[in-house]
């Protein structure tokens, strides 16, 4: 629950930070966060995993609620992107990303997508088809757009 509050807490800020800042998020703000989405994504995507493989049990709420704050986050993902800083020496973020911004977009929205299904999930089945999509949708990006 504490990784919710912290997802929630994150995304509240960037809203606010972007709305401040005309729509966008100060770059430095921007990599920080991203990076704290990334880490929570991450997080959860294990639990997910241990869930789908029936090491942990199936927990219907904390299902919803790590579904719903993804397909939140997901919403806020693109303005965390400053083509100046992302392309700058010692950035992870492929300049293509920039270019092909709108199958960034695309992308994204299967993670959002994603996500939303995650949360309507009923069942260790919807769990794991949802997890499989989730999955998809984060190698798909960050084997395109993510440097080693």
């Amino acid at each position: 629950m504490k990784g919710l509050v912290a997802a929630f807490v994150v995304l509240v800020g960037t809203f606010q930070v972007a709305y401040a800042n005309g729509g966008h998020v100060h770059t430095g703000e921007a990599a920080i966060a991203r990076h704290q989405f990334m880490e929570f994504f991450g997080s959860q995507m294990r639990i997910l995993g241990q869930m789908s493989q029936g090491r942990i049990a199936f927990d219907a709420n904390y299902v919803k609620s790590v579904g719903e704050a993804i397909s939140a986050m997901s919403l806020a993902l693109p303005l965390l992107f400053d083509e100046e800083v992302d392309t700058a020496e010692g950035s992870k973020v492929s300049p293509q990303v920039f270019h092909e911004w709108n199958y960034f977009l695309e992308m994204n929205a299967s993670l959002g997508l994603g996500a939303k299904k995650l949360a309507d999930s009923e069942g260790i089945e919807d769990v794991q088809a949802s997890f499989q999509q989730l999955g998809a949708a984060c190698q798909s990006c960050h084997s395109q757009y993510r440097l080693r």
